[in-house]
């Protein structure tokens, strides 16, 4: 149950830099001292959309987000982990590892308050709040003056990140509302900017994955994702900027009135995963990619080191390089 109430923050966390352990790389695209990004990027963007399954992508109803694979690095087979619920997904994604790591294993939370906490086997990784390391906590940690958003489009996903690491937070199950939000936060030029939409996760559950409703929703939120992309090439940003745009599972069809996701099929488990702009080598993604290697992603692009307790790796075939090579991005451990 997802409550209607907006809910607004605006924090600015300070933290002291720790020292930058060595970088280990068998390529010149990894430098020894991880402070710059080995591709020019200096701004991440993320654009999520729940419960966009690759089964049921109908391109020539997301115009926008055909062109963006078109021009792009893609894959139609990212994978979800188990269980294929948003929850479980969205928290590997921002944590870089898995629920039986991070500890989110289920779906269950009520008015964005979790029913249950998190468990993980490696609790010296938790925060003083509870939280293991997500992508904000492991930016700050580096370069606690870079700006950060995250805008969600459902209430209780930023329970699966650390808020105190981000300047502009909201969420609220308006999505209209998480887009003016995320268009007003651009304005100030964030190192690291995230969104994710509600849809069409609820069109599915109740028309359908694949329904005219659900190609109709997700063609919506094209038309929001298309806007994004304006603004961002009216101001030049892709130049050293990279948009990411995911989900988190898609769904199935298991009668007339019951639609659900949560399974181990492929319907679930396979969503698309598009790089578009700043070092992105055009064309099909051939390595494997896992939802969770957003996190390694996000952090290898902008030259920061991966936290040691993430278990995903960077997607650096999007960006024209051999996954084969070997590297190692290490932090103090704990951290």
């Amino acid at each position: 149950m997802k409550s209607d109430s907006p809910r607004i923050y605006n924090r600015r966390g300070f933290f002291a830099c720790l020292v930058l352990a060595a970088l280990v790389s068998a390529s010149s695209a990894f430098a020894a001292e991880p402070t710059e990004s080995p591709i020019g990027v200096k701004h991440v963007i993320l654009v999520g959309f729940d419960g966009m399954g690759s089964k049921y992508m109908d391109w020539d109803k997301v115009p926008v987000l055909k062109r963006l694979r078109d021009e792009g690095a893609w894959t139609e087979n990212c994978m979800s982990v188990l269980p294929s619920d948003s929850i479980p997904n969205w928290s590997s994604n921002f944590m870089g590892a898995s629920p039986n790591i991070h500890g989110y294993r289920e779906n269950l939370n009520i008015n964005g308050s979790l029913l249950i906490e998190p468990e993980s086997p490696a609790p010296d990784s938790l925060s003083e709040k509870g939280k293991f390391p997500c992508m904000y906590r492991q930016l700050k940690r580096y370069r606690p003056d870079a700006r950060t958003m995250f805008v969600g489009g459902w209430i209780g996903i930023t329970n699966y990140i650390e808020t105190s690491d981000v300047d502009d937070l909201f969420e609220t199950s308006n999505n209209e509302e998480a887009f003016y939000f995320f268009m007003e936060g651009l304005k100030k030029n964030p190192t690291l900017a995230c969104i994710v939409f509600g849809e069409p996760d609820e069109t599915g559950h109740i028309h359908g994955w694949g329904s005219p409703e659900y190609q109709e929703v997700s063609h919506e939120m094209d038309c929001y994702l298309g806007k994004i992309i304006e603004y961002l090439e009216s101001k030049d940003s892709f130049k050293d900027t990279i948009l990411i745009t995911m989900a988190d599972h898609g769904g199935v069809n298991f009668s007339k009135k019951v639609h659900y996701h949560g399974d181990r099929v492929y319907e679930d488990l396979l969503t698309p995963r598009i790089f578009y702009g700043c070092g992105v080598k055009p064309g099909q993604i051939e390595d494997v990619v896992m939802g969770f290697d957003l996190a390694a992603t996000v952090a290898w692009a902008l030259g920061i080191p991966q936290s040691s307790f993430w278990r995903g790796k960077p997607n650096v075939a999007a960006f024209g390089f051999d996954p084969e090579q070997t590297y190692q991005l290490q932090a103090p451990a704990g951290k």
